[in-house]
């Protein structure tokens, strides 16, 4: 009786975790509308160069935002001066080909960010950053929702499905949850900071080499954010692959995970939906992550670098993302 019992309460829960996670695949299947500042919406059908594309309906996007505030996630009171968005990655995921992508967006990328007054009263759009519209929210959700709607215009309607943020000293936990890492330590970094990379050279990450090797940058070099973007995705890289095994080996670690960044984090990814990605993950043939930069070129600007986006190379990156010519 006993064993059967156990038995009874083992198929029960694994019945739950089946529900949960299907539940939560069908919930990121359906992109999110953020507030007041909607999303605009995507174009089912683009006419470019004589052929007309349609987009796929198989995809899911998810905004993945690196925070440059130290300590937890907290709220933000200076409305403009606040936390901003120092990696911003929209993964997309193929669910037809079961296949994961991520986008790179520069944060120095000019496009129009929503802008507010000292006392939140909305301004309209401006050309700056796109950085910087995370420093105009809450430095929570509405600092997520603000962003994605930024990133969902300028990827010309593209549709976001879900957010997640990690504040900067998430970086260690999740670090310390995945490791270990081993990157290739380039003689820039050495010179930035000698007595944590006292060499160049491949380097298995500590904890707090890993948080300076993704975040760390010399402020008075042009261009030095795509220097250190470079150096994000080798490490996103490793990451991505040491993740895989674990989880694929520990299907129940997505759960430690979780609550160890809690803290450095604002996602409106709810628990299902957060097992139905790592599900993927587990179950996807994908050795390598692949990465894809979203084209442009970074200038000197007048008080900061400016990362200016190649309008038609964008065009038909997107159309290869996101589209299928339709015959």
């Amino acid at each position: 009786m006993v064993v059967g019992g156990l038995l009874l309460l083992a198929g029960a829960g694994f019945l739950s975790m089946v529900l949960l996670i299907k539940g939560g695949e069908g919930r990121l299947r359906e992109p999110k509308h953020y507030g007041e500042a909607s999303q605009v919406e995507v174009m089912p059908q683009v006419l470019w160069n004589g052929d007309v594309y349609e987009y796929r309906q198989h995809m899911v996007n998810i905004l993945c935002l690196g925070i440059d505030g130290r300590g937890v996630a907290e709220k933000n009171e200076d409305i403009g001066f606040g936390p901003r968005a120092d990696s911003i990655y929209l993964a997309v995921l193929d669910l037809d080909q079961e296949k994961l992508m991520l986008l790179n967006i520069s944060r120095d990328t000019m496009a129009d960010i929503r802008i507010f007054d000292s006392m939140g009263k909305d301004q309209g759009l401006y050309p700056m950053q796109l950085g910087l519209q995370y420093a105009n929210g809450d430095g929570l959700s509405y600092s997520c929702e603000l962003t994605a709607t930024a990133v969902s215009r300028l990827l010309e309607g593209i549709p976001i499905h879900g957010y997640c943020a990690l504040y900067w000293n998430g970086v260690g936990e999740l670090h310390d949850q995945l490791g270990p890492v081993r990157v290739w330590v380039s003689e820039e970094l050495h010179q930035l900071d000698e007595k944590r990379f006292p060499e160049s050279g491949l380097l298995e990450l500590n904890r707090e080499q890993a948080m300076v090797y993704v975040q760390g940058r010399d402020t008075q070099e042009n261009g030095s954010n795509e220097v250190r973007s470079g150096r994000q995705q080798a490490y996103f890289q490793e990451l991505f692959s040491a993740g895989k095994r674990q989880i694929k080996s520990h299907p129940l670690k997505v759960f430690s995970l979780i609550r160890g960044i809690e803290p450095y984090l604002v996602t409106d990814l709810d628990t299902g939906e957060i097992l139905a990605l790592a599900s993927w993950m587990r179950d996807w043939e994908m050795d390598q992550l692949e990465i894809r930069n979203l084209p442009g070129e970074s200038v000197s600007g007048l008080f900061q670098d400016e990362y200016w986006v190649y309008q038609e190379e964008k065009k038909e990156l997107l159309l290869e993302l996101f589209y299928e010519k339709w015959y």
